[in-house]
């Protein structure tokens, strides 16, 4: 038996980072809003990332791009609300062109990683960092849907519906490069799909009858709940 219980009058919800997971039952027990346990490294790992990135966004404003910064322009979390519940997240950064905004995410990883989100094609960033692609395809999905003008106080008009980014920062060198990527409509309807059905999940037999991704249990923080 699954020791856990649903309750029906919980507010459904997903942060638009989490969409990138596989298995479907992790994103359960996150909508429910059941504590993941995460390891000690792994809560370093986000400080550090924290710590870089209005460090991250000093550095592009001293090479000469104009930086809309959500955590210190009174940025807020978005809404989309989907079937029976809710995606959220948090804009980092719009590269400024004239009035219109292009959407960027900023990741600090490790020199291999950084590569990676440097060079690899799409196709093999959504094997290798699926959830960094979802993630920023989300943001633009958000945005265009958001009265920017009033959510930057009148520094953006508009947001670009063709491309979006990262700020891909290496730990190691101290150093960022800037990778590009289409608006992708389709990976955003294979995220929305993915959401509705996990908000749709309203007892154990739902619940059993999500699948799930067995690569994903060695780093899942709900093992011990999930019984799968």
């Amino acid at each position: 038996m699954m020791n856990f219980e649903i309750n029906p009058n919980i507010q459904r919800k997903l942060h638009a980072s989490q969409l990138g997971t596989n298995c479907m039952r992790r994103l359960f027990f996150r909508s429910i809003g059941m504590k993941e346990k995460v390891s000690d490294k792994a809560i370093r790992r986000m400080d550090v990332g924290n710590a870089i990135e209005p460090v991250a966004v000093e550095w592009l404003k001293r090479d000469g791009y104009e930086v809309w910064y959500g955590d210190s322009e009174r940025g807020r979390d978005f809404e989309l609300h989907v079937g029976d519940g809710v995606i959220t997240g948090r804009i980092d950064i719009l590269l400024v062109q004239g009035l219109r905004g292009v959407v960027y995410d900023i990741k600090t990883v490790d020199l291999q990683n950084a590569y990676k989100l440097r060079k690899e094609t799409v196709e093999e960033l959504m094997q290798s960092h699926k959830d960094y692609i979802i993630q920023i395809n989300l943001y633009v999905y958000a945005l265009l849907r958001e009265d920017i003008n009033k959510l930057t106080a009148g520094r953006v008009e508009d947001i670009c519906d063709r491309e979006c980014g990262l700020v891909v920062v290496s730990r190691e060198m101290c150093d960022y490069g800037l990778r590009e990527f289409e608006y992708n409509e389709s990976v955003i309807r294979e995220a929305l799909e993915k959401a509705k059905k996990v908000f749709s999940v309203k007892n154990v037999e739902d619940f059993i009858e999500l699948p799930i991704d067995e690569r994903e249990c060695k780093w899942c923080g709900f093992t011990d709940i999930c019984n799968k």
